[in-house]
């Protein structure tokens, strides 16, 4: 019963840390893209900052799995977390004396994404070391959850914040958030996996080997394959949420702040009953339910006439509730097929996958979406989303089985 205890306290602690730092670094976020959009008014710099915030996080995803698989996770979710309140003090010192110049902001956001890339499969991989296996979906959950209330509060704070502050202060929040994260990583107890025999690391021949563990595994690999098409067609649609409903149903960008926050809400109730009913205990079912959800409400978004913008409102809550219990189910599932060993290696992948995939995407959405109209986008997508899930139900492949 004390052990029980002692890992709920471990990851309580955890989670309490890492929850405020992600909400300081949402603010930020907020704030920054705010910032630049004064600054340019212009769409390709947004586009950029975006690109340079995620790409190094992509590219370094696919090589650095060992390193993280090879060493302490506690130590390097430190270190990295350090390293990105350090950098982030720098904006902050700068913007004390002058006015922040953009590429400044680039070369920040570039360097935060390198942390970015060492931090959070590190944490990824170490929750199943923290938390039992039987306990992993109820946490996942919980894990979805927290990350959905940064997504709701967050832009709130930001815009109450901004119009009183200078940006510097802003970011300070960050420095103050992500010192809290890494007191909180110093005072708990993370369980360290084997660590394998500290020969000469090839970093080439051991990212073929973290591929190897999805290319080997019936199941993972299925669910890259699967989360792939998935994240090619789903990640744009929500980037579109604003043009949706400015352009289509003639609303203000109050609306489409409407839109994002109902659509965080229901990615907070989502998991939040993935970690505490027993309604989504069978994995298998709960990837083809939430992804032919996500599908039916994108779709319908598409056929709803113009005057109908309360109706796409609620289809944005379903698709956020959606959203926690196929990323939830995917996160457990990892968990249970892979050795904890390998796991930095396999959530590296998973994380670059992600983020790699996402540009190509919305170039394909934000071209297309152009020629045959936002709304006949929603519903194409919509219809390719609800094929994946009929995909999965005709394939009988197991959700349960042993490590391989």
């Amino acid at each position: 019963m004390k052990k029980r205890e002692e890992w709920k306290k471990t990851f309580t602690k955890i989670m309490i840390g890492q929850s405020i730092s992600l909400i300081t670094s949402s603010i930020v976020q907020c704030a920054i893209i705010w910032y630049i959009t004064y600054e340019t008014n212009s769409a390709f710099w947004l586009s950029l900052s975006t690109l340079i915030g995620f790409l190094p996080q992509g590219i370094l995803g696919l090589f650095i799995g060992s390193f993280i698989d090879r060493n302490n996770r506690k130590r390097i979710m430190i270190y990295s977390d350090s390293f990105i309140a350090f950098v982030s003090l720098i904006m902050v010192i700068y913007g004390f004396f002058n006015n922040l110049p953009i590429w400044l902001i680039f070369i920040c956001l570039g360097l935060r994404s390198v942390g970015a890339a060492f931090h959070s499969p590190s944490l990824q991989a170490s929750i199943p070391l923290i938390v039992p296996e039987e306990s992993m979906l109820q946490y996942s959950g919980y894990s979805q959850s927290l990350q959905s209330l940064s997504l709701i509060i967050s832009p709130a704070i930001a815009a109450l914040l901004y119009g009183k502050m200078n940006l510097s202060y802003i970011i300070l929040l960050d420095v103050i958030g992500t010192i809290i994260a890494v007191f909180t990583l110093l005072i708990s107890n993370i369980p360290n996996p084997r660590i394998e025999s500290q020969q000469k690391e090839n970093f080439l021949n051991e990212t073929k080997q973290g591929l190897k563990l999805i290319v080997n595994n019936k199941l993972v690999r299925y669910i890259f394959i699967i989360i792939t098409i998935y994240t090619l067609l789903y990640m744009p649609i929500s980037s579109l949420f604003p043009l949706m409903t400015v352009s289509y149903f003639e609303k203000t960008t109050f609306h489409a702040g409407v839109v994002e926050t109902v659509f965080a809400i229901g990615m907070l109730i989502g998991g939040f009953i993935l970690a505490n009913t027993k309604l989504f205990r069978n994995k298998r079912k709960n990837m083809i339910i939430s992804i032919l959800i996500m599908g039916i409400a994108i779709f319908i978004s598409g056929i709803v006439t113009k005057n109908m913008y309360w109706i796409f409102v609620i289809l944005s809550f379903i698709m956020g509730f959606s959203g926690p219990i196929t990323q939830g189910t995917i996160t457990t599932v990892f968990a249970e097929q892979i050795d904890p060993n390998y796991l930095g290696r396999l959530y590296s992948n998973y994380m670059s996958l992600t983020v790699l995939i996402m540009p190509i995407g919305l170039l394909i959405s934000g071209s297309l979406a152009d020629v045959v109209k936002i709304n006949n986008w929603f519903l194409i997508t919509g219809m390719l989303v609800m094929t994946i899930s009929t995909y999965m139900i005709t394939n009988k492949i197991s959700f349960d089985k042993e490590k391989q």
